[in-house]
């Protein structure tokens, strides 16, 4: 009997899991809302209200599910929940792996590494990942706040492409750009005021990602195309 299993950590790494679950087949990525990512020495899922954590799903067997629980330190280390998933307008139930105890540290640097694959394997793009690993590391993040109820696009894919050429040219140059200066150009270009969460859904839209910095100035960059594939 196969079951659906979300993987947050290091399990997202395709190679990884052909190594451990060679029965198990990736379905794809996924966000749970209301989900944050944590570090404490390892990967772990909270339930946080607003935060959204990019997983992947996995189909496995019972004999993948016997692995994991081994890998996972299951019971003892993790626990076993389950959580409603829409995929393709069909509700589905997924187990996923949360740990019982433990405080927030750093993870190793191999171990995230394996983890970075597999947003890469995956294609989900790595802020969350960042964020993470920052607030694991003692940075302050700025607490989730729900977004106003809609965000109009006021600029067609060719024009926000050509907005962000400038910009994009400085950051190929190893300059820091920022959120902020990009809203004030975009705020020329239409001509009226723009809301902050439309820059962020403009820049996600054209593959940026934010930089998060330890001296807390945030910055935005272009995916490479290593990240891209």
């Amino acid at each position: 009997m196969k079951k659906l299993y979300i993987a947050y950590g290091s399990n997202m790494n395709i190679k990884q899991m052909a190594m451990r679950c060679p029965k198990a087949t990736p379905l794809g990525k996924y966000i749970l809302e209301d989900y944050k990512l944590e570090f404490r020495g390892v990967a772990n899922i909270i339930e946080c209200k607003g935060a959204r954590t990019p997983v992947a799903i996995w189909s496995i067997t019972e004999s993948c599910e016997r692995s994991l629980d081994r890998y996972e330190g299951y019971p003892r280390l993790y626990r076993k929940e389950y959580i409603k998933l829409k995929i393709k307008g069909k509700d589905e139930i997924g187990m996923v792996y949360v740990m019982n105890t433990g405080r927030i540290a750093e993870p190793s640097e191999h171990y995230y590494n394996i983890i970075k694959q597999g947003y890469r394997d995956f294609h989900i793009q790595t802020m969350p990942l960042e964020i993470a690993l920052a607030e694991s590391q003692g940075a302050e993040i700025p607490p989730i706040r729900k977004r106003p109820p809609a965000y109009n696009r006021k600029l067609t894919a060719e024009q926000e492409t050509e907005l962000l050429a400038p910009f994009k040219e400085r950051a190929e140059k190893g300059e820091k750009v920022t959120r902020q200066e990009i809203q004030k150009a975009y705020e020329e270009k239409t001509k009226e005021p723009t809301h902050k969460n439309t820059m962020y859904d403009m820049l996600k839209r054209n593959n940026w990602h934010r930089v998060i910095d330890k001296s807390k100035n945030n910055y935005w960059k272009p995916l490479d195309e290593e990240e891209e594939n």
